[in-house]
């Protein structure tokens, strides 16, 4: 079930395809890439861990920190011999000091250790709520603004029909694509993905991936 989450392999998308072709500048990147699906964390307080710790960090020092914590404060699994850290879960977080990062960030991972184990960063809750009202939840958690809240929305509890907020990169991507003026407001970019509904977070995956390319 969970690596079914994590492919997006829950998700019917059959429609994707058709609700993309309304868009014909959308609909030729899924005809260049059939099947793509966007691929997630293992779970929505893993993503939102790593949105704090690439904070004002470069992804190889963010990396380097993250499997730090995984190895002082996670269960190790054998595969086929070979020995690796799984991320720890909140309950190994939520008192935990020395993981390599500035004080404040460290206070927003225990903070966000305790949001965990109320139930607010789990897949089933983000997902059954509006993706609007998911994201108001996200921001208020400690050490999450709008393009963390949507990172965790959308790859960590992998909604389907998400769009963030603030994503400079791929509103860089999407003007780019549409022709618009560098002072595009976000509502534009908002209002051009009501189009890609039901299907927002697939879409801006598809975008994200062909300006990556």
């Amino acid at each position: 079930e969970e690596i079914g989450r994590i492919l997006s392999l829950d998700v019917d998308g059959t429609g994707f395809a058709d609700a993309a072709a309304l868009d014909p500048v959308l609909g030729e990147l899924v005809r260049e890439h059939p099947g793509l699906r966007p691929v997630g964390f293992w779970s929505p307080w893993e993503a939102a861990c790593w949105a704090v710790i690439v904070q004002r960090t470069s992804m190889r020092v963010a990396s380097s920190v993250k499997r730090r914590i995984a190895d002082t404060f996670g269960a190790k699994v054998d595969v086929d011999g070979q020995e690796f850290a799984a991320f720890p879960p909140p309950v190994s977080l939520v008192d935990a000091g020395g993981l390599g990062l500035t004080e404040q960030k460290e206070e927003w991972i225990r903070g966000l250790a305790r949001a965990a184990l109320d139930g607010v960063l789990t897949a089933e809750h983000l997902r059954s709520l509006d993706p609007a009202d998911a994201l108001a939840e996200l921001r208020a958690l400690p050490g999450v603004g709008p393009f963390s809240a949507g990172l965790i929305l959308i790859r960590g509890a992998g909604a389907p029909d998400a769009f963030p907020g603030d994503e400079p990169r791929l509103f860089g991507i999407l003007r780019e694509r549409y022709g618009l003026p560098e002072d595009t407001p976000v509502a534009t970019y908002r209002k051009l993905a009501e189009a890609w509904k039901p299907f927002r977070s697939w879409a801006s995956f598809h975008f994200r991936a062909a300006g990556y390319s």
